[in-house]
């Protein structure tokens, strides 16, 4: 799907699920959002992985429905401002690569999720690095999920003995990004041979909550 064309539909799927009920428990049905946007099934999926991989997403809700968690619900209000049913403060932004999104004079991007923002013959700048904080939330949604993801009984240990060894990694004192490259790798690989949409979203995710770089 066209980069301009993702966004459009990006924004829309944030605002009718927020407007829907995607604050709530329950969330928002998708089925009747995405026949309001005409969207199929392939670019459904699109958009909703792109919602995912930028941490907007909260999964704890029935299947077939959408909940924005609290990062979400800011960008719907932000979007559109005239929906918002409460007052934010801007949401903690994750260590973690959103690409380019522009919204009026804020820009979020760089490598690791640095935000800038400013007026006219504003400069500001700032470096940031790998944290355990991304990966250590994206293994609890691994966790929450695993009986979805369409795996045997085999696999489905294997992928939790994995997390837990991640997340040991990813807490101790002095952190191996080699290792934990290497677990999150096999960790992708069982996400994805189940074929199930959450299955691949949380692999995108995993991957994008890896450390870069090696030792």
């Amino acid at each position: 799907m066209d980069s301009r064309l993702l966004k459009r539909y990006r924004d829309t799927l944030l605002v009718l699920t927020y407007q829907r009920g995607g604050a709530s428990r329950v969330g928002a049905e998708i089925e009747p959002i995405a026949k309001e946007m005409e969207l199929d099934g392939a670019a459904l999926e699109e958009v909703i992985l792109l919602l995912d991989g930028q941490h907007l997403l909260d999964w704890q809700c029935p299947h077939g429905s959408l909940r924005l968690n609290s990062a979400g619900q800011h960008e719907a209000e932000q979007i559109n401002p005239a929906i918002a049913l409460r007052n934010l403060p801007p949401p903690p932004m994750p260590a973690i690569n959103y690409g380019n999104i522009n919204h009026g004079n804020q820009v979020i991007g760089g490598s690791h999720g640095i935000v800038q923002q400013g007026g006219a013959g504003a400069s500001l700048s700032a470096n940031g690095s790998w944290g355990a904080a991304d990966l250590i939330n994206v293994l609890g949604r691994i966790e929450q999920n695993v009986a979805q993801l369409g795996l045997q009984g085999g696999a489905q240990g294997s992928l939790r003995e994995l997390v837990d060894e991640m997340r040991r990694k990813a807490q101790a004192p002095t952190v191996g990004k080699s290792v934990l490259r290497a677990l999150g790798k096999a960790a992708v690989s069982l996400l994805t041979s189940g074929a199930s949409d959450i299955g691949r979203s949380l692999a995108s995710a995993l991957t994008n909550a890896l450390p870069a770089s090696e030792d």
